[in-house]
């Protein structure tokens, strides 16, 4: 049994039930009050974009890795590069 109310607050309270008849769910006719598990259960679309999103997440996380280690790489040969020609301006001003 709904509660009483009186003035403005039954107002309120009998707001119209726009949805009674709503297709939800491909059109199955349920009011938002009587929506089952079923209705929120994910469709095969929505799995197979969540698995393609997760595999594009997995791929960009390897690419960043993947740049990341070159850049290290890159650097460290950076390093010895700016080494050796330091070993070699020193042999030079002492040679001549």
């Amino acid at each position: 049994m709904a509660p009483r109310f009186s003035g403005v607050n039954a107002r309120r309270y009998r707001v119209p039930n726009r949805f009674s008849g709503f297709p939800l769910a491909g059109g199955c006719g349920a009011a938002p009050g009587q929506i089952t598990l079923d209705h929120l259960r994910p469709s095969p679309e929505w799995k197979k974009q969540v698995d393609e999103l997760q595999l594009a997440k997995e791929c960009e996380a390897e690419i960043r890795k993947g740049i990341k280690a070159l850049a290290k790489r890159r650097s460290k040969e950076e390093k010895w590069q700016r080494l050796i020609q330091k070993v070699a301006d020193e042999f030079r001003f002492a040679g001549g």
